[in-house]
């Protein structure tokens, strides 16, 4: 029987955290000659063991296997797992809109999916495909339902994403707010901040109607959408300043001018990672409750992020300070 307590799950974690990938090594894979010779370091770290893997390419097959791994470890000691589904089901939201827009698109493609999320995405696949959600969560389930009935109307992939995003931060919120956890909570909040702040920056380099803007704002941020919206108009020099006196300040501000300037909206999601895994770290310094094992979770898919754009750019032959240019902050 598992144990399931917060002390025998952080004790655990502690041990665990010291087996991340980190910046050593990730240097070491960075410096390599080539993807060859990165993909072997990745493989004397112990990560991804359990993975069949042939050459460099296969380095998703290590990764999909870590993440697995985490989803396992959880439900084997999360003492709340409420709270930490609450981080792993987002994998089950990520592959419901991608069978989804596999079925409307009639596609079949399995890179598109993981197998981190709760549940095993052959059997979602069949549910979705046949139009049956029974059997899922309450909340994914109605989340697809509302989805199916709106894409019947306008069959657009991006509405399938807007309504499944916004199906799992209601849910989200709900949840964290259900069960009192402050780090979880303000996890969520900023993550929609941010990722409406992300939206603005990409509708105005697409230079793209306001009404693209509005369809894309999620619900359950600090930052009121009238506020995002008005500031489409402001021309570049003014944008950012709009959201000097957010909680957010000036880091915010100096990000949205950095991608603003350099017109690459992906340096602004480097700045969203950064700042969740600064706030993973402050977790880590816990040693009781359910922060430093939802700060883990963090952590691992941190990791997962680095290792996929480190031999991203191996095989891409890029340099060492390309990649160093594209790489976030890293946990350990």
């Amino acid at each position: 029987m598992p144990i399931k307590s917060t002390h025998h799950a952080v004790a655990r974690i502690k041990i665990l955290e010291d087996q991340i990938v980190g910046k050593d090594r990730i240097n070491r894979m960075i410096e390599a000659n080539d993807a060859d010779e990165a993909f072997k370091n990745l493989q004397d770290s112990g990560y991804g063991a359990a993975a069949i893997v042939e050459s460099p390419r296969d380095f998703e097959n290590m990764i999909s296997i870590e993440l697995k791994q985490l989803r396992e470890l959880m439900g084997e000691i999360s003492p709340d797992e409420e709270l930490t589904d609450i981080l792993l089901m987002r994998y089950d939201y990520k592959n419901s809109k991608a069978y989804l827009k596999m079925r409307m698109c009639s596609l079949d493609d399995d890179a598109a999916v993981t197998d981190a999320g709760k549940i095993p995405p052959r059997e979602l696949r069949e549910m979705v495909f046949q139009q049956d959600t029974y059997g899922l969560p309450k909340h994914l389930s109605d989340a697809i339902d509302e989805t199916e009935r709106q894409i019947a109307i306008d069959p657009n992939p991006n509405k399938a994403d807007n309504i499944m995003d916004r199906r799992y931060i209601s849910w989200a919120i709900k949840t964290a707010k259900s069960k009192k956890n402050e780090f979880l909570i303000s996890l969520i909040t900023a993550w929609v901040d941010m990722n409406n702040i992300l939206s603005l920056l990409r509708v105005r380099q697409m230079d793209a109607d306001v009404v693209l803007l509005k369809d894309a704002l999620l619900d359950g941020g600090t930052l009121e959408h009238k506020m995002i919206i008005d500031a489409y108009a402001l021309n570049d020099e003014l944008l950012s300043q709009r959201f000097r006196h957010t909680p957010y300040g000036h880091q915010l501000v100096s990000a949205m001018d950095q991608a603003i300037e350099q017109k690459r909206a992906w340096t602004f999601e480097r700045f969203i990672e950064n700042m969740f895994i600064a706030y993973a770290k402050e977790q880590k310094k816990k040693v009781f409750g359910m922060d430093p094992i939802i700060a883990y979770i963090v952590a691992k898919e941190n990791e997962a992020t680095a290792i996929r754009m480190v031999m991203t750019g191996k095989l891409n032959k890029l340099d060492a300070d390309q990649i160093r240019g594209r790489l976030r902050e890293l946990y350990a």
